[in-house]
């Protein structure tokens, strides 16, 4: 049950705290006087989109907190997946800031607005006048029916299902349209492929084959001059060694005369050794290089192939050709293991329908069960309610195809003249007979999983007199098994209730102020008269209203 809702700077409203008991409570008040402000406060705690139009100081945050009293079991599965605290009671706090960013909590920890829709709407369950509108709608119809026979756990299943089973459809849309438009290129990424099988080569080796064909290209040119540098370094009587010893000879003859020679004697026999250790290697690439006409020529094809392939596909380098023969054999590897991923694809879908024909068909028996077992309370609160000759029809169809909710079609059937046979409830029904037909589907919801709250707001529109009267007696029994609380302008409601709350607003120096009252019953008694009077609380509205509070609490 709801114990307090506590709403800050929302509206008119600078700071209000509203206490609930058990049973039945009404909200009454002049029009203006805040009470829609309190349904709007609730119903951001649904998850309605927030706005700045909200704050009443447009620099300070809005805060909408209410606090339920619950069956903690009922919420420590989803509690625990979310990591919020499992306490006795559910804190159920949104804020609105001045950016018009809004932070939700529960437990005082922080969601997101999803999970606060799901928390509070298994907490309270908010009828308004639009709810009315919203019957005429075979959807709403629909749901109604699914609260009445406990199918949210098996519909919140079914739709996580038949999410994953959409999905499932959509890839396989995915792969079959690019596996078609692969087809028309495959061909020419099996040519691709055939021209580059010569890649054979990493870019190290190719960039020494490179070196290889230039030294064959030149290998007549480079022997020769080899030759005459080996004869320049080394083997000529004047060469750059003999030289180097003759200097080394002279140094060592000035030694004695002249020390600073020994350092230069140094050098000189450091540099004799590094020409030593050219010469060795120039003799050995000498050694090597042969002119070989045939390999010369192997490796000009080879690479004119090569810089072909880098000419036609616009690459700059080896190393891009090779990412280029990557990519269509990646393409080419995909495309052969694409016949089997939509192949596994069918086969999940198929065992995924099954499984949600099979639960589809378990819904749709369910609710055709409840459908036809409520249709005779119905009628017999219909009946209370001044409607003798109205006559409803639940019918349900069942669907070829599976929809989020199912295979079940529902559509009610209604009139409230034995004149008429029952026609769609949107084409008939007037906004007093929805009204009535509501508060009768809510009065008859006895699910062990719904709302233990029930807040009205102004569910009783379109009645008066007698009528309204057996509607405040309906919400008066539904009050027994749940908490009810009504927003109503119906005396006769406000006289069935358990407990009473007045809305009166204020204006003072230009600052509205809201204020609440919890009425005693001569407090009542003056509060249902002013509901009773147009204008000034007459004596007779005064006996009238004691005369409803004494009738109501003898039921």
């Amino acid at each position: 049950m709801l114990k307090t809702l506590y709403v800050k700077n929302f509206a008119i409203i600078d700071e209000l705290i509203l206490s609930f008991n058990q049973n039945f409570t009404v909200i009454t008040g002049e029009t203006g006087a805040g009470k829609s402000i309190l349904v709007n406060a609730i119903l951001l705690l649904t998850g309605i989109k927030a706005n700045t139009s909200f704050l009443k100081n447009k620099n300070d945050k809005s805060i909408i907190e209410a606090i339920f009293t619950a069956n903690i079991n009922n919420f420590e599965e989803l509690f625990k997946e979310h990591n919020i605290d499992l306490q006795n009671e559910i804190i159920i706090r949104r804020e609105i800031l001045p950016s018009g960013t809004t932070r939700q909590y529960i437990n005082d920890c922080i969601v997101n607005v999803g999970l606060l829709k799901e928390t509070t709407l298994k907490l309270i369950d908010i009828h308004s006048q639009y709810h009315n509108i919203l019957l005429k709608q075979q959807s709403f119809q629909l749901q109604i029916i699914d609260t009445q026979a406990n199918l949210e756990k098996e519909l919140t299943s079914y739709k996580q299902q038949f999410l994953l089973y959409k999905e499932y459809l959509r890839q396989l849309k995915v792969l079959t349209e690019k596996q078609e438009e692969e087809k028309k290129n495959v061909d020419f990424w099996l040519f691709q492929q055939k021209e580059f099988e010569i890649l054979q080569w990493t870019p190290v080796e190719f960039h020494e084959l490179e070196q290889e064909f230039q030294s064959l290209e030149h290998a007549e040119e480079i022997l020769e001059k080899l030759s005459s540098l080996y004869a320049i370094l080394y083997q000529n009587e004047s060469s750059v060694l003999h030289q180097l010893k003759v200097s080394e000879k002279i140094l060592i003859d000035l030694i004695n005369k002249f020390p600073r020679a020994k350092s230069w004697i140094d050098s000189i026999r450091s540099t004799i050794e590094e020409i030593k250790e050219i010469s060795k290697e120039i003799i050995s690439s000498h050694e090597n290089i042969q002119a070989n006409p045939e390999k010369y020529q192997t490796l000009q094809n080879q690479l004119d192939a090569i810089y072909k392939l880098q000419h036609k596909y616009r690459k700059s380098s080896y190393e891009e050709l090779l990412e280029l023969k990557a990519e269509i054999n990646e393409k080419l590897s995909h495309f052969s293991t694409s016949d089997e991923q939509i192949h596994l694809l069918n086969q999940k879908i198929q065992v995924l329908k099954q499984h949600l024909i099979h639960a589809a068909e378990s819904m749709h028996s369910k609710r055709y069960k409840i459908s036809q077992a409520i249709q005779k309370p119905i009628l017999q609160k219909l009946q209370s309610l001044g409607m003798p000759h109205a006559t409803i029809e639940i019918q349900l169809t069942k669907l070829e195809e599976l929809t989020e909710n199912g295979i079940t079609s529902l559509q009610l059937f209604f009139s409230a003249n034995p004149k008429f046979s029952p026609q769609p409830l949107d084409k008939i029904a007037s906004g007093g007979e929805l009204s009535r037909l509501l508060l009768t589907l809510k009065s008859l919801n006895t699910s062990v999983n719904s709302p233990k709250t029930i807040f009205l707001d102004e569910a009783d529109s379109g009645i008066s007199g007698e009528i309204a009267f057996k509607a405040g007696k309906i919400m008066k029994e539904l009050a027994i098994t749940k908490q009810v609380i009504a927003i109503t302008h119906l005396p006769q409601v406000a006289a069935c209730a358990n407990h009473h709350i007045a809305v009166q607003k204020s204006t003072e120096n230009d600052e509205t102020r809201v204020t609440i009252s919890y009425l005693n019953n001569e407090q009542r008694i003056t509060e249902i008269a002013k509901l009773l009077s147009s204008d000034q609380i007459t004596l007779a509205a005064l006996e009238q209203a004691s005369y409803l509070l004494s009738g109501a609490s003898d039921t």
